[in-house]
């Protein structure tokens, strides 16, 4: 049958498509859709579609919102005698068709390898009605954009191309304005990313944002080298560096991976006891008060070394921030080399698919580490959690303004929480660790500065009896949202 098609095509953000349709309270029909394409310079633009036990040949012409299309209904046998001429992919996608305020659609969640892509379609009886449509509010959270007149979406286009079509920003253009401009105009960054951006250019504008952070970072602190907060927040802004550094991993070439990530972690490790001495000190009061008076005055001696060891610790610090390896490493992992074997197809993938897939590998790792957790023996079971639940917040801070969906806040309230929570009982940890390895310090020979550590150090198990017991029972709220946080980073 030879009939015109007047569609308009929008592309969405990948989502489970039966809790949306459920959200909206439609009715909807879906199809299992299986379809090719035969070589154009011998059948015109011929495609052979199997939908359910329904066979069809489909013949369309022009391009865009308007089309000629002819279908017929053919017979398996037909179907199978020409699949073996084929060209490109297969494309295999779940089709969803439901009506809404009197305008019929068509949602296709596509599988294989252009799993991760969903877009929206909507026929009209007319140009008039085509061209005055304007797309209803229930979908405000899943647009990305109209692409009608995008060639790279039509189906055809799809069986030809090696990934999913981005929508990128031109990469010249980013690359001269991180050259360029952003060094003199501070102001203008962070750099927007857009979800359908290739990964390439967001792993460049998510480096380079985090990287001028860490310059600021590293300013503040060079102004004041004593100020124990300015020194934390350095440290976090190297720790989110390397955190990213980690999940992108696969995509940057391994030899400069591993001699970038050598030279972040040494440079951390000069500010690692530092940082962690200053969180002692800054509880050490909150501890003291939960003593008898009669130890706190002594507990004066262990105060005033661990400020000394802090100081000691001061040119370590100066000399990190003035060094010129981390000029060359901020500067080289604002360029940072990809793999040769990434470029073709997984680089120029859409940014927003990359990291869902990503998001999912984390929790569902997290998720087996966490039932795991053991604090009754000496493993470290519990900090490698931590920087897994480290990891998986400093990723999302990234990657939020694209992939998170506003109704996840509880989710995402409880992945920080946990983290918090690991937080404190690593701190708690660094503390009774450090006692330990004080016991034969001359200055603490006192017996009863002895006793007054002693009684610190039963306060701090104390307070890490109180986070185990919190962390489990956190732990179990979180393994309640374990379906929810699958689903949050569906794809």
């Amino acid at each position: 049958m030879n009939q015109l098609e007047i569609e308009r095509k929008f592309l969405l953000r990948p989502c489970c498509p039966l809790k949306f349709l459920s959200a909206i309270g439609v009715v909807y029909d879906k199809y299992q859709l299986e379809q090719y394409y035969l070589p154009v310079e011998k059948y015109r633009n011929i495609r052979y579609r199997k939908k359910g036990k329904k066979f069809f040949k489909t013949i369309k012409s022009s391009h865009g919102m308007i089309r000629n299309e002819e279908e017929y209904q053919v017979q398996e046998t037909e179907y199978l005698e020409y699949y073996n001429e084929h060209v490109g992919r297969v494309i295999r996608k779940d089709r969803f068709v439901f009506e809404y305020e009197g305008d019929r659609y068509e949602l296709d969640r596509f599988k294989k390898d252009l799993k991760g892509l969903f877009y929206l379609e909507i026929e009209f009886a007319d140009v008039n009605r085509a061209n005055s449509f304007v797309l209803p509010k229930i979908f405000d959270n899943l647009y990305i954009t109209e692409v009608t007149e995008d060639k790279r979406f039509d189906n055809a286009s799809l069986s030809q191309l090696g990934h999913i079509p981005i929508l990128q920003t031109n990469l010249e253009k980013l690359s001269r304005k991180m050259e360029i401009i952003l060094p003199t105009q501070i102001n203008n960054f962070p750099l927007q990313i857009a979800p359908f951006e290739s990964t390439e250019t967001a792993i460049l504008a998510i480096f380079h944002n985090r990287i001028e952070i860490t310059k600021e970072k590293r300013a503040a602190l060079h102004e004041d080298i004593q100020n124990s907060q300015k020194l934390c927040e350095f440290w976090i802004s190297l720790r989110k560096l390397r955190a990213l550094m980690g999940e992108f991993e696969e995509y940057f070439d391994p030899v400069w991976y591993a001699r970038h990530r050598k030279n972040i972690t040494m440079m951390m490790t000069q500010t690692d006891t530092k940082r962690d001495l200053n969180i002692f000190l800054k509880s050490f009061e909150e501890y003291t008060i939960q003593m008898p008076q009669e130890r706190q005055k002594h507990l004066q001696p262990l105060f005033t070394l661990l400020i000394e060891q802090g100081h000691n610790l001061t040119p370590k610090i100066e000399g990190l921030v003035n060094s010129k390896l981390l000029d060359y490493e901020l500067a080289s992992l604002g360029k940072p080399k990809m793999a040769e074997s990434k470029k073709e197809n997984d680089l120029l993938q859409p940014m927003i698919i990359t990291s869902i897939q990503i998001l999912q590998n984390r929790v569902a790792h997290i998720i087996k580490e966490g039932k795991k957790i053991d604090f009754s023996n000496e493993s470290q079971s519990h900090y490698h959690l931590r920087i897994e639940f480290k990891k998986l917040c400093t990723f999302i801070e990234n990657t939020k303004p694209f992939v998170v969906n506003s109704k996840y806040t509880k989710a995402i309230d409880l992945i920080h929480k946990m983290e918090a929570i690991l937080g404190v009982y690593y701190n708690l940890e660094f503390q009774r660790l450090l006692l330990l390895s004080l016991k034969n310090e001359p200055t603490l020979n006192d017996p009863d500065t002895q006793k007054a550590i002693k009684a610190l150090k039963s306060i701090i198990v104390e307070l890490q009896e109180r986070e185990k017991s919190l962390f489990k029972v956190q732990f179990n709220y979180f393994l309640e949202e374990e379906k929810r946080l699958i689903e949050l980073f569906y794809c």
